[in-house]
């Protein structure tokens, strides 16, 4: 079930053995990008990777974001490809990457400083 109980959709049933291509991107959500881009924005005063966000783990993001990305993230990750192939097993799966958010040097736009930008670029 999906955040909202709406089906998942691979449980949808578009997925079959006719299908030939699935496209996804995934892993963003589980990573914490959404809670990592809240703190950069409304916390300017300290860098990101400095800062401790519990959902994502006990230690600054420079440690634990790469934790929890090597872990659980890509441990849920391929439980979904996989049922992406036995739901499809005849499609050639293609994960696809998300679009470069900051590049790894800034001008300061948004808060965001060249140190900051590196270190965003190496984990996403």
């Amino acid at each position: 079930m999906g955040q909202y109980g709406e089906l998942g959709q691979i449980d949808k049933g578009y997925l079959d053995e006719n299908t030939t291509l699935v496209t996804v991107s995934i892993g963003g959500n589980d990573a914490g990008f959404g809670p990592v881009i809240k703190e950069r924005i409304m916390n300017l005063s300290q860098l990101c990777q400095d800062v401790t966000i519990p959902e994502i783990g006990n230690e600054p993001l420079r440690m634990a974001l790469p934790k929890h990305i090597q872990g659980p993230v890509c441990a849920s990750i391929i439980q979904a490809l996989q049922a992406i192939h036995r739901a499809a097993p005849n499609a050639r799966i293609v994960l696809m990457g998300y679009p470069v958010v900051v590049e790894a040097t800034s001008n300061g736009c948004n808060g965001v400083v060249d140190l900051e930008a590196h270190w965003i670029k190496e984990v996403t």
